[in-house]
């Protein structure tokens, strides 16, 4: 009885943590690309005019990271990101699984933390990764995929032509609308919008002289899509410019990942895989466990009352 005991106890622990396992895995060949998302992520990109006004530019961002993902099986995944400073997210991986979850990390920081936007140093800092990895790699194409809404008010350019043949294809993803949004601050966790606290009160404020930034009566900054620098972004890097302001990740881009890459002779299980949840199984044994207690238990209550009666 005390092991039958100890069985549901356990059993119901392991239904609370709702374990899961991979129910398919399928070998696939790998191809030789590497795909680099290099993602503005600074507060700019909290601003909600994507779709229309119902999607954030940084959740277009997670969105078009995971389509893409999908489309183009086999490849590697890496994505680097600037908010308050660039840095890697995610190395270099085969790894599907873990560059979508990776996603989740595209997202503005806390405000009180933030940094102007700057693209030339986020380009760099990525070529600077890229050339490092072609070194020992050098038989691996890659393609980088630029994702920000264009804004950059520091005078900076891409100055790293030299390391520009490293890139295979270059893609420029435009998020935002031209006519702009306000941007809320957030914290360190989500944004305040999301607590029911959002109000004119929690917008970005700037006081200054700069022209090139566009504020509403109350100085609320508004954040708008600048084409004309990623279009410039997209020369420089020899690629292509797409607006992202609605829609699926164009059919184009994944297209051209597919065309520049071959199928190499190692196999990688894929982690493309079907997820499921497993803690239904353990539920059932804990079922019979409790209908075995039940009856036990049942019995002994009759018995003690059979004992009274005598």
């Amino acid at each position: 009885m005390i092991w039958r005991r100890l069985g549901i106890i356990i059993l119901l622990i392991i239904i609370f943590i709702r374990p899961n396992m991979d129910f398919e895995k399928v070998n696939r060949a790998t191809i030789n690309l590497n795909i680099w998302f290099v993602v503005d992520a600074t507060g700019s990109m909290i601003a909600k005019d994507a779709d229309a006004g119902a999607t954030r530019r940084y959740e277009k961002v997670q969105s078009d990271v995971a389509s893409i993902v999908k489309a183009v099986p086999g490849a590697k995944y890496g994505i680097i990101m600037q908010d308050f400073a660039n840095y890697n997210v995610l190395p270099l991986t085969y790894n599907a699984d873990a560059a979508i979850a990776a996603k989740t990390y595209l997202s503005p920081k806390w405000s009180g933390y933030a940094q102007p936007t700057n693209l030339s140093e986020l380009i760099d800092y990525s070529l600077e990764r890229i050339s490092d990895y072609s070194k020992a790699n050098p038989e691996r194409k890659n393609a980088i995929i630029l994702m920000s809404d264009g804004e950059d008010f520091t005078d900076s350019a891409i100055t790293r032509l030299k390391d520009i043949p490293l890139i295979d294809a270059a893609f420029v993803l435009g998020y935002g609308s031209i006519e702009g949004s306000l941007i809320e601050t957030v914290n360190s966790l989500h944004l305040l919008e999301e607590e029911g606290l959002a109000s004119q009160s929690f917008y970005v404020r700037y006081i200054g002289n700069d022209y090139r930034v566009t504020v509403d009566s109350d100085h609320n900054v508004i954040s708008k899509l600048d084409e004309k620098n990623l279009l410039s972004i997209a020369r420089t890097l020899g690629g292509e410019y797409y607006n992202r302001r609605s829609g699926e990740v164009p059919t184009e881009v994944t297209d051209s990942l597919k065309e520049i890459s071959t199928v190499t002779n190692e196999k990688q299980e894929s982690n493309a895989s079907t997820k499921g949840e497993i803690y239904y199984l353990f539920a059932l044994v804990l079922l019979a466990l409790l209908l075995w207690e039940g009856e036990e238990l049942l019995i002994s209550i009759l018995l003690e009352k059979e004992d009274k009666h005598a």
